[in-house]
């Protein structure tokens, strides 16, 4: 069975890429999620010539039909899969490792960006020097995005993170800290 690849480019079919990304998110779920009740549930929906996107979808897709009362953990893998999707086509659309999402650098850059194209208050960095952006960028951890789950994840992606032609434009941690710099800024004293 072949899949049809992002560049349309069609490719073998593989349990074991699909096993390997259950791997990177199961961080000790494995026993009560196994990764054969994900397979079994997921043949139901693979079909040939998908496209390796809606495989994607419909892995997680798979997560969430085994989410039951016995067993709420299969929403943590769902969540998991969908963070890492929202990693990869963040990264993806940014031009930014994913390792570097949430350095000094890339936040500098992304409110340059941001500002410049107006998805972002373009005051925002008259309001911040560069050190007090620095000093910000710390208080970003990949860590803390374990505190989501697959419900809060999803309501971001569509409702709250800024998403241009689909494409999402930032993470979550990314639209709390802007949002909390907005409402951090001093406003001027009125004069009377």
């Amino acid at each position: 069975m072949n899949v049809t690849k992002s560049n349309w480019e069609l490719q073998e079919f593989s349990w074991n890429k699909i096993e390997a990304f259950y791997k990177r998110v199961n961080h000790w779920l494995n026993t009560k999620c196994p990764y054969s009740k994900l397979e079994e549930n997921l043949k139901r929906y693979i079909v040939e010539w998908i496209k390796t996107e809606d495989i994607n979808n419909m892995i997680i897709k798979s997560a969430i039909d085994l989410i039951s009362p016995e067993n709420i953990s299969w929403q943590n893998i769902a969540w998991r899969m969908m963070m890492r999707n929202l990693y990869k086509g963040w990264s993806r659309a940014n031009g930014v490792p994913h390792k570097e999402k949430y350095s000094w650098e890339n936040l500098f850059r992304l409110l340059a960006d941001y500002t410049d194209r107006w998805l972002y208050n373009t005051k925002i960095l008259d309001w911040y020097s560069p050190e007090e952006i620095n000093e910000l960028a710390k208080e970003m951890k990949e860590e803390y995005d374990m505190n989501y789950n697959h419900w809060t994840t999803m309501m971001y992606i569509k409702r709250y993170l800024i998403n241009r032609d689909n494409i999402i434009k930032e993470l979550p941690q990314h639209m709390y800290l802007i949002n909390a710099m907005f409402l951090g800024v001093n406003e001027p004293k009125e004069t009377r």
